[in-house]
């Protein structure tokens, strides 16, 4: 090889040393919204400034942390008395001594009803469909609300099953 040809080693590290800066930048920057001002990415990947005012979430939204959480009406307590109420130990999980702590997640629409119900984890398929029935049969909620307006909140609860042992 001809020395001409030899990139020296500082311009190779010369493109890092501009390029991750360059990414902190961005991320601090991003995180700036309590002055009300926002990055929002294009589709063309180009970053423009402006008022968070000006972006609205949509209808199909949905959030996983919002100002206000979404509630079950009369608070958890009352929410853990209606799935105690409401649960039947499936008699197959019972007769084979099946117990489990299945999550379920799903959405409390901007009207505070509950949809698009699913297991996130759970081994007994029996125990998975009782929790599913369960949730489905929920009353509506108090939606979540993020800068005063209801909005879709994806929320995810555990359901324990547990037989009861005589003493």
């Amino acid at each position: 090889m001809k020395k001409s040809e030899l990139k020296p080693p500082f311009q190779a590290v010369w493109k890092y040393l501009f390029v991750i800066p360059a990414i902190a930048l961005i991320v601090l920057l991003s995180d700036l919204n309590c002055s009300g001002i926002g990055m929002v990415f294009s589709l063309s990947n180009k970053i423009t400034w402006t008022e968070m005012s000006d972006y609205r979430q949509t209808d199909s939204t949905i959030f996983t942390i919002v100002e206000q959480m979404p509630q079950f009406k009369g608070g958890d307590d009352s929410l853990r008395r209606f799935l105690a109420k409401n649960i039947h130990y499936p008699d197959n999980a019972r007769q084979n001594n099946i117990e489990d702590k299945v999550y379920v997640s799903f959405i409390v629409g901007s009207t505070g009803k509950v949809r698009n119900v699913k297991v996130v984890r759970g081994i007994y398929p029996d125990l998975n469909t009782e929790a599913i029935r369960v949730i489905k049969s929920m009353p509506d909620w108090i939606p979540g609300k993020q800068r005063g307006e209801a909005v879709n909140v994806m929320y995810t609860i555990p359901i324990s099953f547990k037989l009861e042992t005589d003493k």
